[in-house]
This record gives structure tokens, sequence and C-alpha cells, in this order.
């Protein structure tokens, strides 16, 4: 399948608008911070960018056409995001967002939820995770990674759409990803 996105330098995160000058998603945004993870680890030298590449996004929703890296960068201290947007091939126009964030001194336990947020304690590749779904259509899964953690954020037309995408993006980019520390 060949590439449609390609890289533009820009802010963090987008939301499901994805202008460079719009602000993050609360999800991708900061939640708060322990002082915890290593001083240079492995997550702190990670790329999301390169943890999820245009090859694997078009493979993980059949109704993808194209996409495109909408921004990048780091929100906070001790992170780096990249978002990208696809445009479906479906009839309804609808897109999907999927937003890596990687944050090196958060841990999923400091994921910040709102009391409408359902959340599901799991694992993905083994690691302690946690799926939140949210009613606006965004689902996100937060893995365990070095001392740290990785969101992976997924904006569709339902939240259901979004939970088997960012489940997907999950499984393809926890490999790639420092194991927990202990």
């Amino acid at each position: 399948m060949s590439s449609a996105c390609s890289t533009e330098e820009g802010r963090a995160v987008a939301g499901s608008q994805n202008t460079p000058s719009s602000p993050p998603p609360a999800s991708l945004a900061p939640q708060s911070s322990d002082g915890r993870g290593s001083p240079e680890g492995q997550l702190d030298k990670a790329v999301a960018c390169e943890l999820l590449t245009t090859e694997e996004v078009n493979q993980l929703d059949k109704n993808y056409k194209s996409c495109e890296i909408v921004d990048q960068g780091s929100v906070g201290p001790n992170s780096d995001t990249c978002t990208r947007q696809s445009k479906s091939s479906d009839s309804s126009g609808g897109s999907v967002v999927v937003g890596i964030a990687i944050w090196s001194k958060l841990t999923i336990d400091n994921y910040k939820t709102t009391p409408n947020d359902q959340v599901v304690d799991g694992q993905v590749g083994g690691r302690p995770a946690k799926q939140i779904k949210d009613d606006s259509g965004e689902c996100v899964v937060t893995f365990a990674a070095e001392q740290g953690r990785v969101d992976v954020v997924v904006e569709a037309d339902s939240v259901e759409r979004a939970c088997e995408i960012a489940d997907r993006a999950a499984e393809v980019v926890e490999p790639k990803t420092p194991e927990p520390a202990n």
C-alpha cells in the first residue's frame, strides 16, 4: 500500500479539527506528574511517529484511503506525540484520528478520567493497561512502558469503532516500546 502521509513539523497532537493551532485533546495533555521515571531512559528517546508507521495506520481500519500526519511534537516535558488523520473511503466521508503520546514520567495510574468515562483495566502484550471510552467517540488505550506509559488515542464516528482501532494500534505499538520497570 502506498503512503499518502508526509511529515509536517508542528505543535502537539491536534483534536478532531486537526488544525495546527488547535490545542491537543485533553487525553493527550499532561495528566499529572509524580516525578518518577529514569533520568534518560529509552522511553525518553522514543519518537511517537516511529511507533506507528503510515503503512501500519493504513492497515488499522478497512475504510482508510489515505492519511497524513497532522501534528507532532511535545505537549509537555518528557513527552512526544504524533497524530495522523485518515479520510474515510466510504460514502460517509468521516475520518479517523489516531494519536500516539509517550509519557516517560507518567504512569497509567496518573491518567485522569472524567466522571462520564468508562474505564476497563486490562493488558496489552502482558503489560498493565487501561481502556478509556468517552461519550464523544474517543477511545484511549494506555499501557505501561519503562517507568512511564504510552497512550493510543483514537477518534472515530463511534466509540466502538474507535476502541477497535485503538486496541489494534496498541498491539502494534507495544512491542516497539521498552518493557515496564518493576
